[in-house]
């Protein structure tokens, strides 16, 4: 389970490797297992060229599983044909992974057929033990191992195949199984197979989850096979930037599990341990309660110290996949992975008389998982929810930096979560409050009251709460104010080239209602173009912070959904402090789509030009048939985006310009390093 990115030392990552290349050899080689069941190859003429991406065609991806009481075998057959010199570079290595804890790895056989010859390619020699920790950036140790095996003398024409069985199944799931496979991928593949062994007398449950293809069931015996087999799978062209919880790819799903109600039951049987504080969290929870008077406040102290005391660290090796660590330990070690801290923190609560669960989290594919089949593997996150005064609030307990009292801390939302409460029986939608106030609210000013030819003051104030002010608190957290100093100043530097510093960023935490503010104060020595060949000049205004914010498809003409940043609540209000009487015309517009609201005015009164944008979003995605509408919305959006002042020549003071293709030259409009580095942040948890 993983939720905080954190990055370690590459030196560990070889010390890792290395330690693991020097053990003794954790896999065995022997002959294909008489219950698997292997047809030939079949021919790879004709390749479909234009449907080939990395220089790889897929003859066949075949897994077998066997379940025999709690004991799990899974044979995986793979054969790819090296359709050119890029298909040399991609299928030359074979990587494997398996945890050695509690599977093993038997190797059958690694092969190329050229010529109409079969050359054997499994020497001990050529395999290599690699223990990666692919999760290491996220802090997070889980001790799977990787088979890694180079192939010499690969050669465009052909065929590499190798098979490979895992013996065993986290025990932490009792014997009770769950799987699924795909259907259908980005490559063209020849053949897809999957065949499952299965005991008579336990049910099984399948759904296709737009699969086309139903199995063919026979029995033998006390045993039910059920084979899918698929042929000339042609490749899905999938449209870009998808929701992150839409899965293009047709899959069918097994579980063995009954209900959302069992899945619950073992959930809680692993977190029973919040029944027994130790003496340490007895203490912690004695200070909490003597320093702070109310319930609210009690709840706040108890997330804080599980978020900011106890590290961020996982080790999640065999049952510690999913099982909890006891509180005691916790506290004791001051570090533990998103279910410990979880727990810790539901420990704590409840010694304050909160009531409180643990809560299991699908981070990816949550908003989908009502219509999947219940299974326990499904879960990569567990967060908790507290209740108090008959109102429900989720909390994150591997957040950092979070502040603000226990109704103004920000709360996630996963959409569908498992509550570990007795008597669940389904999922529950968290619903968390939303925002009725900007999350970024920004307001520049540029004074030119002593003089259109004099430098401009150019002030930024920002104001960020709920999930923009936990971002911004760990940005200045995380990074030297020099360095944010050089990156705002260049930032702005796109539209105003001839922009210096006027001043130290001031940044303002107000941890008891979670906003943070930050002042910015610049001198842009000129703000005039000239416009050359129209006798006048220009000054352009736009809101920046709108550059990243109008998201747009690069497949306009799409079949599946157009994913958007979302919860976004943005308003920007600039103000231009001029030296005399200019002639403005007021203005207004209100752009309404179902995936956001935008609205902009623009004001004058007392020499000043006052103008205001707001966006927010309604939705996280588009769907096909709607992003035409969409884009037309957009684009009436970016219509009144910029803002132009003009002095002399035959043009009127005052003129509206829409100056949308000059940013978008300049590449505001696509978004900037710095603005990603500035702003952008995880949705929802992801990244």
């Amino acid at each position: 389970m993983r939720i905080v990115r954190r990055t370690l030392p590459y030196f560990l990552l070889l010390l890792l490797a290395a330690t693991a290349s020097a053990q003794s050899p954790p896999y065995r080689i022997a002959d294909v297992p008489a219950w698997v069941d292997i047809a030939p190859l079949p021919d790879p003429d004709p390749i479909p060229v234009n449907e080939i991406s990395d220089g790889l065609y897929y003859l066949r991806l075949d897994e077998q599983d066997r379940v025999e009481g709690r004991q799990l075998d899974v044979f995986e057959h793979t054969a790819y044909a090296i359709v050119n010199t890029q298909g040399i570079q991609n299928g030359s290595q074979i990587a494997i992974e398996f945890d050695p804890t509690y599977q093993a790895l038997t190797l059958h056989f690694v092969r190329i057929r050229r010529n109409g010859q079969t050359i054997d390619r499994l020497d001990p020699k050529s395999v290599s033990i690699l223990q990666r920790e692919t999760e290491l950036e996220y802090l997070i140790f889980d001790g799977t191992l990787t088979a890694s095996i180079i192939l010499e003398d690969v050669q465009a024409g052909d065929i590499v195949e190798y098979a490979y069985t895992t013996s065993g199944d986290n025990p932490i799931f009792e014997g009770m199984y769950s799987s699924g496979f795909t259907t259908q991928f980005g490559i063209p593949v020849k053949e897809v197979t999957y065949r499952l062994l299965w005991p008579a007398d336990r049910p099984l449950h399948i759904r296709s989850l737009g699969a086309q293809v139903e199995p063919q069931i026979t029995l033998n015996g006390g045993s039910k096979e059920y084979r899918w087999r698929m042929t000339d799978v042609p490749a899905l062209v999938v449209d870009d930037q998808l929701p992150y919880w839409y899965n293009p790819y047709p899959w069918i799903q097994l579980s063995e599990w009954e209900s959302w109600e069992a899945v619950a039951s073992w959930g809680l049987s692993l977190f029973d341990r919040v029944d027994k504080p130790s003496e340490a969290l007895r203490r912690e929870v004695d200070r909490i309660r003597d320093r702070y008077p109310s319930p609210k406040e009690r709840m706040a102290a108890a997330l804080r110290f599980a978020q900011d005391e106890i590290r961020y660290m996982g080790i999640e090796i065999g049952v510690n996949s999913h099982e909890p660590r006891s509180p005691a330990e916790v506290i004791q070690k001051r570090f533990g992975d998103c279910k410990d801290k979880s727990l810790l923190l539901v420990a704590m609560l409840r010694e304050l008389g909160i009531e409180a669960h643990p809560v299991l989290v699908n981070t990816i594919d949550a908003k989908e998982m009502d219509g999947w089949l219940p299974a326990a593997g499904l879960f990569d996150h567990a967060i908790v929810r507290a209740t108090l005064n008959d109102t429900t609030f989720w909390y994150d307990p591997t957040s950092t930096l979070q502040r603000g009292t226990a109704d103004a801390v920000f709360q996630p939302d996963y959409d569908q979560v498992l509550v570990l409460e007795p008597g669940a029986t389904a999922l529950t939608r968290m619903n968390p409050p939303v925002s009725e106030e900007p999350l970024d609210d920004i307001s520049e000013e540029f004074d030119l009251r002593q003089g259109l030819d004099r430098p401009a003051m150019y002030t930024i104030r920002s104001t960020f709460r709920g999930e923009s002010a936990d971002y911004m608190r760990n940005l200045f957290a995380e990074q030297s104010r020099q360095e944010l100093e050089r990156d705002y100043l260049n930032y702005y530097a796109d539209l105003y080239p001839h922009i210096r510093s006027a001043g130290e960023m001031q940044l303002e935490d107000d941890e008891t209602t979670n906003i943070v503010r930050l002042t910015e104060r610049y001198t842009i020595d000129s703000l005039w173009t000239d416009e050359e060949g129209l006798g006048h000049r220009s000054a352009f205004f736009y809101p920046l912070e709108f550059s990243a914010l109008l998201e747009k498809p690069a497949s306009r003409i799409r079949t599946m959904p157009f994913g958007i940043s979302h919860p976004v609540f943005t308003s920007q209000t600039t103000r231009v402090l001029l030296p005399e009487p200019w002639p403005i015309e007021p203005d207004e517009a209100v752009v309404d789509d179902p995936a956001f609201r935008y609205t902009h005015r623009i004001g004058y009164r007392d020499n000043v030009v006052t103008i205001t944008h707001t966006l927010q979003t309604k939705t996280d995605a588009v769907p096909a048939d709607g992003v035409a509408g969409y884009l037309r919305n957009v684009e009436r959006v970016e219509e009144n985006l910029g803002y132009e002042l003009t002095r002399g020549g035959h043009l009127p003071d005052g003129t509206w310009a829409w100056v949308f293709g000059l940013l978008a030259g300049a590449g505001l409009l696509a978004g900037t390093l710095v603005y990603a580095a500035r702003r952008a942040r995880k949705r929802n948890g992801k990244g």
